[in-house]
């Protein structure tokens, strides 16, 4: 049986690093993309939000896009938490924006056999202009986990989010440190990682406060402290028609007469709800 694995991928106004990204899902196989979700989290970006990047083309990958409404100082932490809320019971893997998984490797991911009781870290390549490939040391936020053991763990503390590496991060390392017998490192799995010398928005420079000695707390409570939507792309409206279109095979009606008959029904709903209202307020 393959695995089911859900991308979870935070963006912050960095166009041309989400498009790199979107190379390379056309280029994915079928087999990938039947067992695959991409998940992107835009976390506030005012400037552009990943709406207007992921409509500029189709994919031919099962695509959906949460957005946080408020820009949060340093909240990747944060959105990654919305990620793995928001992401179905299965396999995820956690990425920066920076960091491409290829097809040889997600495949191998799908095909592998994979222990719900261990988290695994892929090796890391990175891209460069004087060479094709540079091994690099493995990324500790770059893992792939069950949705469950993330939870188990305690998620990101968004009580230190805004001190990034000393912070949210650094405490969520220091748990997985703990669970070290269950690390499982690869070598045939791998992510490709974009330096701001090939694609320049590729890690968008943010100060960054820095707070020494912070320890590991009880697991933090007061998840996704901000309010968020499901973003309905263009994709998704041309598979409602697309549907819809079927639909209408199906009662042997033309698509213009299915979509009065729907307009019709909508129409005698709201008018049922408003003589229910004034019924109830006589």
């Amino acid at each position: 049986m393959k695995n089911k694995i859900t991308l979870v991928l935070t963006y912050y106004e960095c166009p041309d690093m989400l498009r790199k990204q979107m190379d390379y899902w056309q280029n994915y196989s079928k087999e990938v993309t039947d067992n695959i979700q991409v998940l992107v989290i835009d976390d506030g970006s005012k400037l552009f939000p990943a709406k207007d990047v992921l409509n500029e083309r189709e994919t031919n990958v099962d695509l959906c896009l949460l957005r946080i409404k408020e820009d949060i100082f340093q909240n990747t932490m944060g959105a990654r938490n919305l990620g793995f809320h928001y992401a179905p019971e299965n396999w995820i893997w956690n990425l920066d924006m920076d960091h491409i998984v290829p097809t040889e490797s997600i495949k191998a991911v799908i095909n592998m056999e994979l222990k719900t009781s261990c988290f695994y870290l892929p090796a890391r390549y990175r891209m460069g202009s004087l060479y094709d490939y540079e091994k690099m040391h493995r990324h500790s936020d770059t893992f792939i986990m069950t949705r469950k053991m993330f939870w188990d763990i305690g998620g990101y503390n968004e009580d230190y989010v805004k001190y990034y590496y000393n912070g949210a991060a650094g405490m969520f390392r220091q748990q997985l440190k703990r669970r070290d017998e269950f690390r499982v490192e690869l070598e045939d799995v791998w992510t490709l990682y974009f330096s701001p010398s090939i694609i320049e928005d590729a890690r968008p420079i943010q100060k960054r406060n820095r707070r020494r000695g912070l320890t590991v707390s009880e697991k933090p409570k007061n998840h996704l402290r901000f309010e968020w939507e499901k973003i309905i792309l263009e994709q998704d409206h041309k598979e409602m028609k697309r549907k819809e279109l079927i639909d209408a095979i199906l009662q042997n009606i033309s698509y213009e007469e299915y979509t009065q008959k729907t307009l019709q029904k909508m129409s005698t709903r709201s008018l049922k709800n408003i003589e229910e209202s004034l019924s109830l307020s006589a």
